[in-house]
């Protein structure tokens, strides 16, 4: 059962990716159609918070164990002696 989490959170994190990613998008043809300055630094601040999350997201899926990563073992290890 533990790769059960494991796979809900890497699920999560590409769905999070995924929405932020789609938000940005939007944010970023918003800024071009906006008339005002209040809009304007609406969207600007949205987009900036829609990048933030996108980029917290990819960090997150950079830094999850991947399928066939083990624990690597001490620097110093332990030597075995060939016979």
């Amino acid at each position: 059962m533990r790769g059960v989490p494991r796979v809900l959170g890497l699920l999560a994190l590409v769905l999070l990716v995924a929405a932020a990613g789609f938000a940005a998008l939007v944010f970023f043809v918003l800024l071009f159609s906006t008339e005002g300055s209040g809009e304007l630094i609406a969207t600007l601040v949205a987009l900036a918070f829609s990048l933030l999350v996108l980029g917290a997201g990819i960090w997150g899926l950079r830094r999850a164990p991947r399928r066939g990563d083990r624990a690597r073992p001490p620097a110093g290890g332990t030597v075995t002696p060939e016979l």
